[in-house]
């Protein structure tokens, strides 16, 4: 017969099975800014640490992004890995999901946590019958917390009264590949907006055609992918112009604005 007892306090001490595959496995969210401004993209990054055996995570909640725009970056079937030490102890580290998030408000704008089930191999005193140790395999729950993101509103100081929600750091262009040409024949007037930012979010603006000349909708074309930085590329619209009439036509200048986060300023830009 076997005689079963409470757990005494040693045996739910930081030397229990339990105890060290909890502090040999957690998981982080790291965010490259606290307080954006709304419309600064920040980039979100989940990882797990390990410094034991594990098998693969089950995933148990996923986090929610309530008031952002967000975009994730394609990690691969595999999760990447690398080292890291933290207070001497090295740990190997699972990159699980990145992504980039724009806030569309100011406040205070909850994360919910990311909560994985991990199993954890933790050796034993046993040994198998070629005389290797044992492992016991303990199920750990991970959680990254619950984050607060602290939001800046836009400054209204200087704010141009042409701004539409651009931020970043962008260059507007505008072409006009000929200048001189025959009746009914066309000319290409080309807009572009590069730079990084979000770009998601940006609207090319507008011209005045003269009404002498006959302006086809345009031709728009984006390139705008997940880079290191963030959001990065450009967007471009292109028009036909065909002028029906001799004569000289002046299409009016065009403007961009945005609001560069790292220079805490807007930048007006006239074609």
């Amino acid at each position: 017969s076997i005689q079963v007892l409470k757990s005494s306090p040693k045996a739910s001490s930081n030397n229990s099975p339990e105890a060290i595959a909890k502090s040999n496995v957690f998981i982080e969210l790291e965010l490259s800014k606290s307080k954006p401004y709304v419309g600064e993209q920040i980039t979100a990054v989940y990882k797990l640490y390990f410094s034991q055996e594990i098998r693969s995570p089950e995933l148990l909640e996923n986090p929610s992004y309530t008031g952002f725009w967000h975009e994730e970056y394609d990690l691969g079937k595999n999760y990447p890995i690398s080292e890291e030490y933290r207070n001497g102890k090295k740990f190997q580290v699972a990159t699980l999901k990145k992504l980039v998030l724009i806030p569309q408000r100011s406040g205070k704008l909850p994360i919910a946590s990311m909560d994985l089930e991990v199993p954890v191999a933790i050796p034993t005193n046993n040994r198998d019958f070629f005389g290797r140790r044992t492992s016991r395999m303990i199920n750990v729950i991970c959680s990254s917390g619950d984050k607060v993101l602290n939001v800046k509103a836009l400054p209204k100081e200087g704010k141009p009264s042409n701004f539409s929600g651009a931020v970043g750091d962008f260059k507007f262009t505008t072409k006009l590949d000929r200048d001189s040409i025959q009746t009914n024949e066309s000319a290409n007037l080309s807009l572009r907006i590069t730079g990084n930012g979000n770009l998601r979010m940006i609207e090319l603006p507008t011209f005045d055609v003269p009404n002498d000349i006959e302006a086809y909708e345009p031709k728009y074309k984006e390139s705008i992918q997940l880079k290191k930085i963030g959001l990065s590329g450009y967007k471009r619209e292109e028009y036909l112009l065909i002028p029906r009439n001799k004569g000289s036509y002046k299409i009016g200048s065009v403007s961009f604005s945005y609001f560069n986060p790292r220079k805490k300023k807007y930048i007006s830009i006239e074609s």
